[in-house]
């Protein structure tokens, strides 16, 4: 065997190793955060329910918040609501970048700060922190290991579509739940921007009707309901799928009897 092919096997073997270490590496970081992701979800509810005392509206009972946001600060002040979905895996801190920092820093940002997966749940800095407008987008990975968004797609199945049709998003002052209206395999458009950042009514109306106009299909599920408005209140939950031109909704409407 001659030098020259000995030197090429050579480099292809370094190169091999190397991909192998650097698939490692991640694989193992993206473990540590997840384990960090977990700890966090089981301090913050190590606590009794926190009620909290609404004082401009007195006949209004106190709001029970099962989260310690005081305890989720000590991890990243940068948390501002925490969102639950049952019967899925999604129980996790929403985050928004600090004005000075990138929009979607949470989207290749851990919990410690860390670059790289898993990320984060996060809302953009044009959405209020509190989720008092009419239309906040949540955006989040869709892990292979289940973890972040993947479990959204539980939706696809029209069972659990109709058996699981609520999730709850706590902020350190209310108590939110939200059903689910529609779950669908939407295009990659930037929500707020492409919708006039849901400026009025009407903008927030043709949001739905898009999201309608997609039509039932083998994964695409409504609930049929003339009764959602413009004026209502929505959150959209956002991932990821295997099409890199696409992505998976589930979208929610504030705290609504649906007959």
């Amino acid at each position: 065997m001659d030098k020259k092919r000995i030197v090429v096997i050579i480099l292809c073997g370094v190169m091999i190793l190397g991909s192998i270490g650097t698939l490692t590496v991640i694989k193992v970081k993206e473990r540590q955060n997840q384990e960090k992701m977990e700890a966090l979800q089981e301090t913050v509810r190590s606590v009794p329910d926190i009620e909290v005392e609404i004082p401009e509206v007195e006949e209004e009972e106190p709001v029970v918040i099962p989260i310690d946001f005081e305890e989720a600060w000590q991890e990243n002040e940068d948390i501002v609501a925490w969102l639950e979905v049952p019967q899925t895996q999604v129980d996790y801190p929403i985050l928004q970048s600090k004005p000075e920092m990138e929009e979607d820093f949470y989207l290749s940002h851990n919990l410690d700060g860390s670059g790289g997966y898993p990320g984060c749940v996060y809302i953009q800095k044009l959405n209020a922190a509190d989720f008092t407008d009419q239309v906040t987008v949540v955006y989040g990975h869709n892990m292979k290991n289940g973890s972040i968004f993947a479990t959204l797609h539980n939706y696809e199945d029209r069972e659990f579509f109709d058996t699981n049709n609520e999730f709850h998003i706590y902020t350190p002052t209310t108590a939110q739940t939200y059903r689910v209206i529609a779950a669908v395999n939407y295009d990659d458009r930037l929500i707020p921007a492409y919708f006039n950042n849901f400026t009025s009514p009407s903008d927030v109306e043709n949001f739905i009707k898009d999201i309608y106009s997609l039509g039932e299909s083998e994964r695409n599920h409504f609930y049929e309901n003339s009764g959602i408005e413009g004026k209502d209140h929505y959150v959209v939950l956002s991932t990821c799928t295997s099409n890199s031109s696409n992505r998976w909704l589930v979208v929610g409407i504030l705290d609504k009897d649906l007959e």
